[in-house]
């Protein structure tokens, strides 16, 4: 693979994260907090905890992701997060 064809599937990945990444974040994050919670009721443990965690930080970063594209939030929870303890 020649460096040029490196650096046009970098530019692809690059568009492809700009233009569908809060998306992806956002439901990737949702999806990920139900199996946690589905998880933590069926067999509690603590990688069910980390499920939620992580699916909650996803879910944050698409909306991240979604403010820095559009100028606005998504979402009225994630502009009380962000608005309230990181602002911008």
């Amino acid at each position: 693979m020649s460096p040029a064809d490196v650096a046009i599937l970098f530019l692809v990945g690059l568009l492809a994260f700009w233009l569908l990444g809060g998306l992806v974040a956002r439901v990737g994050g949702l999806i990920l907090v139900f199996a946690g919670t589905t998880n933590l009721v069926l067999s509690p443990q603590m990688g069910a905890v980390m499920l939620i965690g992580i699916g909650a930080a996803m879910w944050l970063l698409g909306h991240w992701h979604y403010a820095l594209r559009h100028q606005a939030f998504k979402s009225p929870l994630a502009r009380h997060i962000f608005c309230r303890w990181a602002p911008t």
